[in-house]
């Protein structure tokens, strides 16, 4: 998936029964490219490097 930080929006579903039925998870979000200016790879974490987030209700 091609990302473009600041235009694009990314939105992704989970089954329930993926999670084992689970009204509420906790997320963790890592995301990455390469600078085209240095060549050096580029890591973003969500909320923080290797945290969750609180629970996330369903909805």
């Amino acid at each position: 998936m091609r990302i473009r930080y600041g235009r694009d929006t990314v939105r992704f579903r989970i089954s329930e029964t993926c999670l084992g039925g689970y009204g509420k998870v906790r997320v963790s979000v890592r995301s990455g490219d390469v600078d085209p200016q240095t060549g050096k790879q580029r890591t973003d974490w969500l909320p923080s490097r290797r945290s969750f987030t609180g629970w996330v209700a369903r909805g």
